[in-house]
């Protein structure tokens, strides 16, 4: 999108006047090329000049409360009441961009699937209207409140986007924290860490990064989220590798950067697990973790028997089951006989009160959005997550990838399989979809 500076032109006269020759201009430098048609998120040359003072404030109140979940009414939180308000403002700039208009036409058909498979099953199983409205304003509090944050980059620095739109959450979870089991590992680690790594976008330096990402590693394993520390670790790895990197070589290719990714990956994950058995992360975490390898044989199937239950759902029926349909009793013996398979024992209680007592949970974006809207739904799930670790090797392979979009990236990649679709997987893949978009090609000219 930068072009160099055009040249002196003629200043227009009146009729009758004599002619004044414009005075030489000093020509500008032309802003570095970025990829063809490519607008990244942190640098957009012209399209994020300051605009008006009214504008700049709208993005302001706007990032904050679209990062705000607090529920309306069912089914309407105060982020997508805003989204919609705005919809004139931020749909034209979602519009320019192939990706926002292929999540845009992704939602719409998750939708309408997820609605044409309740009537079609209204005869077999009890309705759940509260269930189908919660769906839809899911999948639409995604897709408005992204676009909110792609059209406030025009007028907003990305950390204060990031940050307004991180203490949106927090604000949002502070309530629901004074009554939590565990404040931070369900209510206030991802407001946190996004206010956090938001704020280090600016900071060039990858140690100052490491190191906050390294304590809120620490402040998660001491509050026995071991997932979340894990990521965390994961984060500060792929940060440390890409300086190592860089240092050998500028830019690699993308082809490299997948191949040497997967490997740290795979790295990763065992020697994270071997942590977790040693006690690094606390006794708790080491005693829950030897006990689902001791299930299982690996300790993501021992944590996650829901995998079993979305299998044999899926299994049953591939093409859904709707989202306004409550499950039957057939529906939870095909999925405890799923989790049995995984040695797990289902006659605890776990799945007739929380994955099946008020609706479909299984505990994965994926299985959430397969059963309740269809293969659209999934389509949509894999879509954001596969945009999202595109935009991150991209980055990756130009030595460029911030903590924050390391962290996003892996956080959407684990709830796509391991985090149910209701909690604060929404607040991630809003980001995710962000960076997605914003990476993506612009079709046409830039509104005004």
């Amino acid at each position: 999108m930068s072009a160099a500076a055009p040249g002196a032109a003629p200043v227009p006269q009146r009729p009758g006047s004599a002619a004044v020759t414009a005075p030489a201009t000093v020509p500008v430098p032309a802003a570095p090329p970025t990829p063809a048609g490519r607008v990244p998120l942190a640098t957009v040359p012209g399209d994020r000049a300051p605009g008006r003072a009214l504008d700049r404030a709208t993005a302001v109140v706007a990032c904050v409360c679209v990062g705000f979940w607090t529920q309306l009414a069912v089914g309407l939180t105060l982020g997508l009441l805003v989204a919609v308000l705005l919809t004139p403002v931020w749909l034209p700039v979602w519009w320019r961009y192939r990706a926002g208009r292929l999540l845009l036409g992704l939602a719409v058909a998750a939708v309408l699937c997820g609605a044409y498979l309740t009537l079609a099953g209204a005869g077999t199983r009890a309705p759940d209207p509260y269930g189908a409205r919660l769906t839809a304003s899911g999948v639409a509090v995604v897709v408005t409140s992204a676009g909110v944050l792609v059209w406030a980059h025009r007028v907003l620095a990305p950390r204060t986007v990031v940050v307004l739109y991180g203490a949106g959450m927090l604000a949002s979870a502070l309530p629901r924290a004074a009554g939590s089991t565990d404040p931070w590992k369900y209510e206030l680690s991802v407001p946190v860490t996004v206010l956090v790594l938001g704020a280090c976008l600016t900071v060039s330096s990858v140690l100052v990064q490491v190191v906050a990402v390294l304590a809120l590693a620490a402040v998660s394993a001491a509050n026995d989220a071991r997932s979340g520390a894990s990521l965390l670790v994961v984060t500060a790895a792929v940060l440390v590798w890409q300086r190592a990197a860089g240092a050998l070589a500028p830019r690699s290719t993308v082809t490299r950067t997948v191949v040497q990714l997967a490997l740290l990956g795979v790295i990763a994950v065992f020697s994270i697990q071997a942590m977790l058995v040693e006690g690094v992360f606390g006794e708790s975490a080491r005693a829950r973790t030897q006990a689902q390898i001791d299930t299982s044989g690996f300790v993501l199937a021992g944590a996650r028997p829901e995998m079993g239950a979305t299998a044999a759902l899926l299994g049953a029926q591939p093409w859904g089951y709707g989202s306004g349909l409550l499950p039957d009793h057939g529906d939870v013996l095909t999925a405890k006989a799923g989790m049995a398979q995984l040695r797990y024992d289902p006659d605890n209680g776990y799945v007739e009160r929380y994955l099946f007592g008020s609706g479909f949970e299984v505990h994965s974006v994926l299985g959430d959005l397969w059963i309740r809207l269809g293969p659209p739904g999934a389509v949509l799930a894999v879509t954001v997550t596969g945009l999202a670790a595109a935009g991150l090797v991209r980055a990756l392979a130009r030595r460029q990838a911030s903590a924050l979009r390391v962290l996003v990236t892996s956080l959407v990649a684990w709830d796509l399989l391991f985090s149910p679709f209701f909690s604060t997987s929404i607040a991630v893949m809003v980001l995710a979809v962000a960076l997605a978009v914003t990476d993506s090609r612009t079709v046409g000219r830039a509104p005004p």
